[in-house]
Order: structure tokens, then C-alpha cells, then sequence
């Protein structure tokens, strides 16, 4: 009877902690009707690719464009709103629709573990199972919606654990800094580059610029240092870094 009790225990202990998890993607998650992101440049870059995705709201025609290592497509065509979707219907595909995206559709989606925005505009082909990779199958491509950016000091859930948001501000590095897996000097350490091919350092140069998306709650002691952490974005890599070595744009 015991081993009954405990087993309950955990198990609506775990029963109230997936429920908070779903309230508060829930309170974070808000709704957007598909017709007001229209106007939206949609895209994403690194240093192996580039993808874009624009809308002509008044022709109803869409321009598609991938690019990387060995891949490239290019799509143009109509798009038509059923309900909650934009269906993509290509009139030219480059190299060929069935090997670019072709026909698709893209719906609105809330972003879990997502430390810059709340939603996102997921796109997925019917035509093309190779979509961004060409030995891996992969059939959809996301962007983040700007309106559903997160606003400076706004609470943000992250993988369990309670942050600040700092809006995406720009910064600059204003020494040579680790960055790391995790908010504290035991974490791993995480390299950083500005080419595909290398040199990968230890740190974030110097000068480098980066941009800033939360920070902890409570601010740590490092050696005589007491600062928040940051979690930044550079052009190769995201982590954690001190705060006493970034400043703000």
C-alpha cells in the first residue's frame, strides 16, 4: 500500500509539473491572425546558409530562396489563405520542384524553448524531403515572427529555469570572454568562430560584436566581479557570458 501511495505521489507530482509547463507556454504563446504578418520579411542566416521568404500581400505572390554548401532552390508563386494556413502553389521552381520547395503550406506555431520569440511561421513541403540538407531528410524550414519578439525585462521559460529578457539588443565584447553551455564558471566552454573552416578560439574575441537576449535573474560573484549572465548570439555560436565584459550598442 505504501509503494501505491509513493507511485501516486510522483506520478501527480509529474501530472502538475508537465501542466505548468504547458500554462506557461500557453501565457507566453500569443495568438496572431496569419493575414497580419503578411508584410513580414521572413529569415535566417549562419555561416553555411541563408533562407528567405517574402510575400506580395496585394499580388498574392511569394519569392522563396535557399542557399548553402551545395544546395540552392529558388521558388516563385501564388499563395492563397484556407483557414489557418498559407498555401504555397509554385509557377517556377529552381532547379525543379522537386527539389526546391514546390507545393506547401506554411501555419503559425508557438516556439517552445525559444529564448527570442514566441511564435513562428513553420513552412513544410509536399514536394521535397530534402528540403535544406541533401543527406538528411528534412521537409520544413521556420522563421521567427518579429511580433511576437520578446520585450526587454519580460519573463522567459528556458529549459526549465526562469530568465530576464533583454530584448535582442546589440552589444560588443570589451575583452576576450568564454562563453558557455550553462550560467556559471564551471560550465563547458563553447567555441567560436568567423569562418566555416576555422580557426575555432576558446572565447569571443575582443571587439566582437553580439547580440543579447536574457539574462539571469539574480546576478553572480566571479572573482571580484558581481554581474548578471548573458545569453548571447554570435555569428557561429549562442551561450552564456559574463556580464562584466559586454557592453551595450
Amino acid at each position: 500500500m505504501k509503494k501505491i501511495t509513493i507511485a501516486l505521489i510522483v506520478s501527480f507530482t509529474v501530472f502538475l509539473d508537465c501542466s505548468k509547463n504547458i500554462q506557461e507556454t500557453e501565457m507566453q504563446s500569443p495568438r496572431m491572425d496569419i493575414d497580419s504578418i503578411l508584410n513580414n520579411v521572413f529569415s535566417d542566416s549562419s555561416l553555411m546558409h541563408g533562407i528567405s521568404l517574402k510575400f506580395n500581400k496585394q499580388k498574392s505572390t511569394y519569392d522563396f530562396d535557399y542557399g548553402s554548401e551545395g544546395l540552392y532552390w529558388h521558388d516563385v508563386g501564388k499563395f492563397l489563405i484556407v483557414g489557418d494556413r498559407i498555401e504555397l502553389k509554385p509557377s517556377k521552381c529552381e532547379p525543379e520542384c522537386n527539389q526546391s520547395f514546390g507545393k506547401g503550406f506554411c501555419e503559425i506555431k508557438p516556439r517552445n524553448e525559444s529564448y527570442s520569440h514566441k511564435l513562428s511561421l513553420n513552412c513544410y513541403s509536399n514536394s521535397n524531403n530534402y528540403l535544406l540538407h541533401t543527406n538528411a531528410k528534412n521537409k520544413s524550414a521556420s522563421f521567427d515572427i518579429r511580433q511576437s519578439a520578446y520585450s526587454e525585462n519580460e519573463i522567459i521559460f528556458y529549459k526549465g529555469k526562469e530568465y530576464r529578457s533583454v530584448g535582442g539588443k546589440n552589444g560588443t565584447t570589451i575583452d576576450n570572454v568564454k562563453i558557455r553551455k550553462e550560467p556559471n564558471v564551471n560550465a563547458s566552454e563553447l567555441q567560436f568562430t568567423t569562418d566555416l573552416y576555422g580557426p575555432y578560439l576558446s572565447h569571443i574575441p575582443k571587439n566582437t560584436s553580439v547580440k543579447l537576449y536574457m539574462r539571469t535573474i539574480e546576478k553572480d560573484k566571479v572573482k571580484q566581479w558581481e554581474n548578471y549572465w548573458y545569453f548571447v548570439e554570435t555569428a557561429s555560436t549562442s551561450g552564456w557570458v559574463f556580464g562584466e565584459f559586454i557592453k551595450f550598442k
